[in-house]
């Protein structure tokens, strides 16, 4: 029934109105820090809230996914850290339509081999905190698992349901857990990193 949902609105209907209706995804726009902030406080009010760094927006968006993947950020991912700051799993959505393969069993795991040398410390490196009373990203040790997920404000819907399913599969396991957002959002209209 979905197929045939989706066939119609394939015939029917422009790609940019299939995606902003069914999947909640709109087209980037630029955003300043209190807007990001504001929006994500309403959507997730107890996560610690971060976004990435400026200055490091176009490294991220160059740089290699994972080990034998294209260059280019995936927005909507999460990255899985143990209480060493070491690399557990990284899951994107273009790995699979789910993630219920990564989320099936514990500790979590992706299909495809992540970098063993990428750790939370690159990720601290990249970002900046939204708020004055957000937790600390280097208490990662106090929790055996840190679960980083970034989320955008045009991927709304995807986004949401990504941090839902980790908030399920992480309070389903009995150990300590954290979940940091971090706001994929671009400082600049997306047309103007091509220049």
């Amino acid at each position: 029934m979905k197929a045939i949902l989706i066939s119609f609105c394939f015939c029917f209907s422009s790609c940019q109105v299939l995606l902003s209706t069914i999947l909640g995804v709109e087209e980037p726009v630029a955003k300043n820090d209190v807007e990001i902030a504001h929006n994500l406080r309403n959507r997730y009010p107890s996560y610690p809230l971060y976004r990435v760094k400026e200055n490091k927006m176009d490294s991220l968006l160059r740089a290699e996914y994972k080990t034998g993947w294209g260059p280019g950020f995936r927005p909507i991912q999460f990255i899985c850290f143990n209480n060493k700051g070491k690399l557990v799993t990284q899951w994107a959505s273009c790995e699979s339509g789910q993630n219920s393969y990564t989320l099936k069993e514990f500790p979590p795991r992706s299909k495809y081999p992540s970098n063993p040398e990428f750790d939370i410390k690159k990720v601290i490196d990249i970002v900046k905190p939204l708020s004055p009373d957000n937790a600390n990203l280097n208490t990662y040790e106090n929790y055996e698992y840190t679960y980083v997920v970034y989320v955008t404000s045009w991927t709304d819907k995807l986004s949401s349901d990504l941090v839902e399913s980790i908030k399920k599969y992480a309070a389903s396991n009995k150990y300590t857990y954290n979940i940091v957002l971090v706001s994929a959002d671009y400082y600049k209209t997306p047309s103007s990193l091509k220049n």
